[in-house]
């Protein structure tokens, strides 16, 4: 499967974003952005907006948390980032408001989840991410990828 299939590109497609993938049993999401970090970060950003994540005043139980994703490639690292997320929803944790994901050395991402967020009834109730159909890659104009998740 390539990243092509979801992920169209065009005058009209911005420059960065996400979007919802049709699926019958699962829920999907496409993403894309000008470079690796930004396509990563727009994947984590999407995954808050299928959770329907609000970013709330209360205080969170953790500080902001810093982590570095490894992987043998790039789908590996999506996989663990997406994971990583998926379970921080479901802990005492919490799920953070917002996700920056930046290069780190080795073709390792460094992820900084900051705030609090709140999941709101409107979102997904996501069990975990899958490799099912999962890519990620350079595309014209930038990198692409889409995910999907066990509802």
């Amino acid at each position: 499967m390539t990243v092509r299939r979801h992920v169209t590109a065009g005058p009209r497609r911005p420059t960065r974003g996400h979007r919802v993938l049709p699926h019958p049993a699962d829920v999907g999401l496409a993403f894309w952005a000008p470079t690796r970090a930004a396509a990563f970060e727009e994947a984590a950003q999407g995954l808050l907006a299928l959770l329907g994540v609000q970013p709330t005043s209360r205080p969170a139980i953790v500080p902001d948390q810093c982590w570095r994703v490894t992987g043998a490639d790039d789908v590996e690292r999506l996989f663990k980032l997406l994971a990583q997320l998926v379970w921080a929803a479901d802990t005492p944790v919490g799920v953070p408001a917002a996700v920056r994901v930046r290069e780190g050395a080795g073709g390792a991402v460094e992820v900084e989840a900051t705030g609090r967020g709140a999941r709101g009834p409107e979102g997904y109730d996501v069990k975990a991410v899958t490799y099912h159909e999962m890519a990620f890659g350079p595309v014209e104009g930038g990198w692409a990828g889409q995910a999907y998740f066990d509802i």
